[in-house]
């Protein structure tokens, strides 16, 4: 995931998506590059949390949304019984 902003100081803080942790992979300024190993499994949206190190956490209502799993097409449409 990647997260834009400003100011958002030149040592690795903390990202979180609700209570699920990120990975910190790169962290600038003004660029952040997370991964997450996992992800929230209720379907929603969920906040953001970015904290800068020494700074208090930026929260972004919402940033998130997982949707619920759902079925798109069956392959093949039809088959033979038994």
């Amino acid at each position: 995931m990647t997260i834009k902003g400003s100011n958002l100081g030149t040592k690795k803080g903390k990202v979180a998506l609700g209570t699920v942790k990120a990975k910190i992979k790169t962290w600038a300024p003004e660029l952040i590059f997370v991964e997450f190993k996992k992800v929230p499994t209720v379907p929603g949206p969920y906040d953001s949390f970015v904290t800068p190190s020494k700074a208090p956490a930026i929260r972004t209502e919402a940033a998130y949304q997982v949707k619920a799993p759902e079925v798109l097409t069956v392959s093949p449409e039809w088959g033979y019984a038994g």
